[in-house]
């Protein structure tokens, strides 16, 4: 909302005007805005100030809610790479990640990935040498911290809240392991049923001859008519 149209705000032409006086002072007290007089209402300041207090408390709410799920919804998002990695190189537009242990997705162990230049999570800021846990989304870092080593059934997360602790307790316990196993036979039998599916020889289409033919025969009767009737109109 702009500033003019604060609830507490009054337009009024002219110059500068005084506030009403207030307890305890002999003084008047002048608004800060040229042509603006404000005239405190206790009752709409208030209501004012409820409204922007709880907008950023709903907003709060729902970043809180929505970073508390994330955990669970990388069991069953297909598109999420979960690893264990160590930090090679950083610059300005990248960091560099050596692949330790495959958890979950489509990632190779031993493969150096690039990603766009990321802070782990609570904006802790990668070292070259770190132990990490990674989750990339659209080939980028989306939920990853520094870890104390990188085997999945050991490490612990590094400078976390304690919401992250299920990611952690997911990554110790395999549970991420299991569903990237459910993944992979889910794919493999989706192939097959794709190789096993019968192929069948599509059929010719006959009507289309027919029609052709029926069409042909009429237009072929039409002129052998318009002939005869021409020779007979001429001999008359």
């Amino acid at each position: 909302m702009p500033w003019k149209n604060w609830p507490f705000l009054q337009k009024t032409p002219g110059a500068t005007i005084p506030f009403p006086r207030m307890a305890g002072s002999a003084k008047y007290h002048r608004c800060l805005l040229p042509g603006w007089s404000c005239r405190p209402n206790c009752r709409v300041v208030l209501e004012f100030l409820k409204k922007i207090v709880l907008t950023i408390a709903l907003l709060i709410f729902a970043a809180t809610a929505y970073a508390g799920d994330i955990p669970e919804g990388l069991i069953t998002n297909d598109s999420a790479k979960i690893f264990t990695a160590t930090v090679t190189d950083i610059n300005s537009e990248a960091v560099t990640l050596k692949v330790i242990r495959k958890i979950k997705g489509e990632v190779t162990e031993d493969e150096i990935l690039s990603l766009p230049y990321f802070e782990f999570n609570w904006n802790t800021k990668a070292n070259t040498d770190d132990s990490c846990v990674i989750t990339a989304i659209d080939g980028k870092s989306y939920y990853s911290f520094k870890t104390t080593s990188t085997d999945p059934k050991a490490l612990k997360l590094l400078y976390h809240l304690s919401m992250d602790e299920r990611f952690e307790q997911y990554i110790n316990d395999g549970t991420y392991e299991r569903a990237e196993y459910k993944r992979l036979e889910n794919t493999n039998a989706v192939s097959a049923d794709a190789a096993n599916e019968p192929t069948t020889n599509p059929k010719t289409n006959y009507t289309q001859y027919i029609v052709c033919g029926i069409a042909g025969t009429i237009i072929i009767a039409l002129l052998i008519l318009f002939n005869l009737r021409n020779i007979s109109s001429k001999k008359c």
